[in-house]
C-alpha cells in the first residue's frame, strides 16, 4: 500500500515536471509564446487597451522580432494615444533584469491634437540608449496630460524641433538635446523664438533628486506687457545639485529710445546679481527703470527742470509702481521706495533713494484740487545725511505752482520754500 503512494507520487511530480518544461519550452523557445509573455509583461505594467502585433519571428530564447506593434491607449495618457513601433527586438542574456534587451526601430507615440512623438533606441545591461524627437509640441497640453495642475491654467508654450538623447540607467538617467521655442508665455512673461541645447544629468530619483548640468539659450526675446523687449544673448543656466536654486548667467539687450542697454544677471536664483550698462552711459537706477516701464524717462528731466508735472511723467511713476507690486525685490534691491495717494482731493507720488549708507535724496509731487476751481501743485526736492547714528541733518526745497484755470496761465502763482533742518533721534 505504502509502496503503490510512494508510485503515485512520483508519477505526479513527474508529470508536473514535464508539464512545465514543456511550458517553459513553449514560452521561451517558440515565437508564439515567446510573443505571449512579451503582451503579457507589457499589459500588466501599462494596461493598455489593445496590443496588435502583425508579425512575429525568433523567440526569448535567441532573439524575438516583433513587427508592425500597435497599441492603443496606454495607462496614463489621454484616450485616443497610439504607440507603434515598427520593429522591436527583445531577449535575455540572462535571467534577471539587467540580461533584458530591447531594441525598437522607427517608434512614434501619437496624443490627440499633437504631432507625433518619434523615438527608436535600445535598452541593454540596464541602460537607457533611446533618441526622442517631435517636430511640434504643445508643452501645457502634455504636462496636463501627464501632470494635471491648476498651476499651469497661465501657462502657454509652443516648442518645436525638440531632438533629446537620453542615456544611463533608470535611477540616473542622462539627457541631451535641442529645441526650438516658437511661444513661451506665463501669465504677463513672454519668450519668443529662442534656440536653446541642454546636457542634464539626474541622479537619487528614488530619494531627492539631484540635477547637474546646463540649459543653453541662444537667442530669442523676453518682454511683458509694460516692460521693455530684451534680446536675449548667448546665456545659460547651471544646475549643481538641487533644481530650486541654479546658478545664472545671463546676458541680453534692449534699445529704450536712443538708449542701448547692456543686461548681466549672475548669481543664483535665490540671490541674483543684476548689472546694466549702457550707450550712452547712465545710472543703473534709471536704466532699471527704463526696462520695466520701456520708456526714456526723459518727460521726468523736463517736469524737474521747469518746475511742473506732465501727464507721461505721472504715468511712468504708476506704471512702474504698480510692476514693483509683484517684483518688489528688485526695488528692494536697488535701494528705491516709492509711494502713491490717489483721492478726490489729492493725487500724488514720491520716490526716495538712498545715494550711500549715510546720504538719500527724494522728491515728491503732489496736486490738490482746492476750492473755486484752484488746483496746486506741489514739488518738494529733499536730501539727508546722517553725521552720527542718531543725528541728521538734511534740507528740502519746495514749489507750489496754484492755478485758477487749466486754460490760462496766467492766473498761475508759483510759491517757493526753502528748509534747512537737524533731526535728532532719542529713544524714550
Amino acid at each position: 500500500m505504502l509502496g503503490k503512494r510512494i508510485y503515485i507520487a512520483i508519477t505526479v511530480i513527474v508529470i508536473l515536471l514535464c508539464a512545465g518544461i514543456l511550458l517553459a519550452y513553449y514560452l521561451f523557445f517558440t515565437t508564439p509564446g515567446s510573443s505571449f509573455v512579451v503582451s503579457s509583461i507589457f499589459s500588466k505594467h501599462f494596461k493598455p487597451k489593445n496590443i496588435n502585433i502583425k508579425t512575429a519571428e525568433g523567440s526569448l530564447s535567441e532573439k524575438l522580432t516583433l513587427k508592425d506593434v500597435q497599441v492603443d491607449d496606454l495607462k496614463g495618457l489621454p484616450a485616443g494615444s497610439i504607440l507603434k513601433i515598427q520593429e522591436l527586438k527583445v531577449y535575455f542574456a540572462s535571467l534577471n533584469a539587467k540580461g533584458l534587451y530591447i531594441k525598437a526601430f522607427n517608434g512614434s507615440l501619437k496624443l490627440p491634437g499633437l504631432e507625433p512623438i518619434y523615438f527608436y533606441g535600445d535598452y541593454e545591461g540596464g541602460y537607457l540608449n533611446f533618441n526622442v524627437y517631435t517636430k511640434r509640441t504643445d508643452v501645457r497640453y502634455l504636462i496636463v496630460a501627464f501632470f494635471p495642475s491648476e498651476d499651469i491654467k497661465n501657462l502657454s508654450a509652443t516648442i518645436n524641433d525638440v531632438d533629446i538623447q537620453v542615456a544611463g540607467s533608470f535611477l540616473k538617467p542622462k539627457f541631451k538635446g535641442e529645441f526650438q521655442i516658437e511661444q513661451f508665455s506665463y501669465i504677463n512673461f513672454h519668450m519668443n523664438n529662442c534656440y536653446g541645447f541642454f546636457s542634464i544629468n539626474v541622479s537619487d530619483l528614488n530619494v531627492e533628486p539631484k540635477v547637474y548640468g546646463e540649459v543653453n539659450f541662444q537667442n530669442g526675446i523676453i518682454y511683458t506687457q509694460k516692460t521693455a523687449t530684451i534680446e536675449i544673448k548667448p546665456s545659460k543656466v547651471l544646475f549643481s545639485g538641487t533644481p530650486k536654486n541654479p546658478q545664472l548667467d545671463l546676458e541680453g539687450a534692449s534699445i529704450v529710445g536712443n538708449t542701448k542697454i547692456k543686461i548681466t544677471l549672475k548669481g543664483t536664483a535665490d540671490k541674483p546679481d543684476l548689472k546694466l550698462a549702457s550707450t550712452p552711459p547712465m545710472p543703473e537706477e534709471r536704466l532699471l527703470l527704463m526696462l520695466l516701464t520701456g520708456k526714456e524717462w526723459k518727460s521726468a528731466e523736463t517736469a524737474l527742470s521747469r518746475g511742473q508735472i506732465t501727464a507721461d511723467i505721472a504715468k511712468d511713476f504708476v506704471d512702474y509702481l504698480l510692476f514693483a507690486g509683484s517684483g518688489g525685490k528688485i526695488a528692494q534691491r536697488y535701494g528705491i521706495d516709492l509711494s502713491l495717494q490717489y483721492d478726490k482731493q489729492t493725487k500724488g507720488f514720491g520716490i526716495k533713494k538712498a545715494i550711500s549708507e549715510k546720504a538719500e535724496a527724494s522728491y515728491k509731487f503732489d496736486q490738490a484740487q482746492g476750492k473755486e476751481g484752484k488746483t496746486t501743485a506741489t514739488h518738494q526736492v529733499g536730501g539727508e545725511y546722517k553725521i552720527m547714528d542718531n543725528i541728521s541733518v538734511g534740507g528740502e526745497k519746495k514749489l507750489e505752482i496754484e492755478k485758477k484755470t487749466e486754460e490760462k496761465q496766467a492766473d498761475s502763482e508759483i510759491k517757493g520754500e526753502d528748509k534747512i533742518f537737524i533731526k535728532y533721534k532719542k529713544a524714550f
